[in-house]
Parts: C-alpha cells; structure tokens; sequence
C-alpha cells in the first residue's frame, strides 16, 4: 500500500470527491500507520495458565488457562466518507486475531478497497482470506449480515441500520459491533478566545464537507459571545475555496453523490422556508458538479431535519443560549448554529 500510496489517493478524490490532501493524510497516511500498528498485535494475543485453589479433594491440584482462538469469518461494512481508512480498521484486526474477512464498502465508493483486495493477492495474502463484495446496503449487506457462516459484524453507518443489524446479531447470537451516527455539539462558553473557537470550528464543521461522524453539527455558544462569532464565522465561511477535490487550494470539494446533493439541498430548502437565516459562502465552479455552498444556519427551529438528523454537509449551526440547564433564560429565545 505504501508504494501504491499516490495511486489510492487520488483513486479516492476521483471517486468520493474529497481533497487530495485529505486523501493523502487521512486515507493513506492514517492508514498506513494504523496497519503497522494492528500489524504488531499479532504477537500480543496470548491466553492465560493459573494454578486455582479448590479445597477438595484433599490433595488435587488443578490447572486453569484461556486460549484465545480466531473466531472465524468477518463481515465488514463500511460507510462512504473515509472508505479505504475505514474499511483497513475493520480489515486489519481480523487478520491480525487470523480471521479471514469479508469487507463491503458502501456502493458509491468501492474502488479503493477493491484496488487494496488486488494489492493484498499480489503481496500473498492467500485467496478467501481478504476478500471485497460490492452491492447495495439492502441486498448484499443483509445477505452478508444474516450469513450463517459469518461469526462477527463490524459495522460503521446510520443509526437505522445499526438497529436491523442488531437485530439479526440478537437473533442469531452473532459478536456485533456498531459505529452508529450522531449530531455532534460544540458548546462554546462566554469566556471562550474568538479566533480560536472560529479556527478550530471551521475544521470541525467542514472538514470534508462535514462528511464526517464526529463533525460539529450543532454549535451551542454562550449568548454574550454569540453576535461576535457568528460575524467571525461569517467571515470565514464567505473567505472558504470550493473547487474539485484535486484542486489543492480548494477548501470545500463537492459531497459524494448527486442523491446526496439533492438531499442536502432539500433540507437547507426547508430551512429556507422556515425562516432560518442562512449565511453562504461560494457556490462552487460554473462547470457544475455536486456542489454545497458552505454555509451557516442560524437559529432553525429545532423541529427541522436539519437541526435534528445527522446531514453530514459543510455547514454549522450555531446558537446562544442564556443558561445550559433547562434551555434559554426567562423571555430569550435559544439560538444555535447548525
């Protein structure tokens, strides 16, 4: 993988949308190190030999131990954000504990984690240890989540199909693990430095165009701090770069699809409606693609599929509240930014 570093970023730009040098960094870099690192715990899987006391009968010594077996074939699915990182977490300990798996990456990106299948059969990692299956969470993943044969699910995706993967475990008494979604908060405190909260929030909010799960989706500040960073925020959202992902300036790259396009536009479009004030920076290149303008959502009523579901989109939403417990003071409105 290393010396095929360059050619797997730029597969992942292409095909996912995000900065080359997130793809750099992340995608290949995070990766690579954490394959040294589950690499070296094959040496640490060890069992334990005990000498147990038991009183009778008189005279017997007995001899307790653990012995920790692979527990067999591995199902991984993964999500479409970061799927080569992603799909390599699930990948790697099950080969290193010597299970053989079986890893679907979402149907919108899998060409990273197919390339990594054909690097793997080329360094020698045998056929039916490594192995990759495309197709649509509802076909290929159910099928591969009820398969008798599977013994552990690793999951990473949407809290609804968490739930139904769970389900199926339950049913069959299948090790499960689930890296479900969320909507984030940042709480920022009167007290808090400005510049600092703004550099660290626009990272937070935006880093792949937010298409991350511990993105700050929710941005809840003290309310004497509020006027003065969603100025700050303006600022920084109207001063962000949007253009294509191998673009290396460009700061905003488009989302992953246009299903996913559409959605985001359709919940920023409720919004609108609703009467939530947006601030946008730039809409992207004439040439068009699956662009989201960054932007603020400030004050959306709290009932909006945008304040409540976890959108993943380059936005925030930020808001000031008088106190913590119990929502806003007496006669003030709560207000955060999505």
């Amino acid at each position: 993988m290393e010396q095929h570093g360059e050619e797997l970023a730029q597969l992942e730009t292409l095909e996912q949308g995000k900065s080359i040098a997130i793809s750099r960094a992340f995608e290949v870099g995070c990766t690579l190190n954490w394959m040294r690192y589950t690499a070296g715990l094959t040496t640490k899987i060890s069992g334990r030999t005990l000498d147990v006391s038991i009183p009778f009968p008189q005279g017997a010594r007995y001899q307790a131990w653990t012995k920790k077996e692979p527990v067999g074939v591995v199902a991984g699915i993964v999500p479409w954000n970061f799927p080569l990182m992603i799909g390599m977490w699930k990948v790697m300990p099950a080969l290193a504990a010597g299970c053989s798996i079986v890893i679907k990456p979402s149907e919108t990106t899998p060409l990273t984690l197919l390339r990594v299948a054909e690097l793997a059969t080329q360094a020698g990692v045998p056929d039916g240890v490594f192995n990759v299956v495309t197709g649509s969470g509802a076909g290929c993943g159910a099928a591969l989540t009820a398969h008798p044969q599977v013994a552990k699910v690793s999951f990473t995706g949407s809290t609804a199909t968490g739930k139904q993967i769970a389900r199926v475990a339950a049913d069959r008494l299948t090790r499960v693990t689930l890296e479900l979604g969320g909507k984030n908060p940042a709480i920022v405190l009167k007290d808090a430095d400005p510049q600092w909260v703004i550099e660290g929030l626009m990272t937070g909010s935006f880093l792949n165009q937010g298409q991350v799960c511990a993105a700050s989706s929710r941005i809840y500040i003290e309310a004497p701090l509020f006027d003065t960073l969603v100025s700050g925020f303006e600022q920084a959202v109207k001063s962000l770069q949007v253009g294509p992902g191998m673009q290396e300036t460009a700061q905003i790259n488009p989302v992953v699809s246009r299903a996913h396009c559409d959605k985001v536009a359709a919940y920023l479009e409720e919004a609108r409606q609703q009467k939530a004030e947006l601030i946008s920076g730039s809409a992207g290149p004439d040439a068009g693609g699956y662009y989201i303008p960054p932007t603020l959502v400030v004050n959306p009523d709290a009932g909006l599929r945008l304040s409540r579901e976890e959108v993943f989109w380059p936005g925030g939403e930020p808001g000031a509240s008088g106190r913590w417990r119990g929502g806003a003071a007496p006669g003030q409105r709560q207000r955060f930014l999505v």
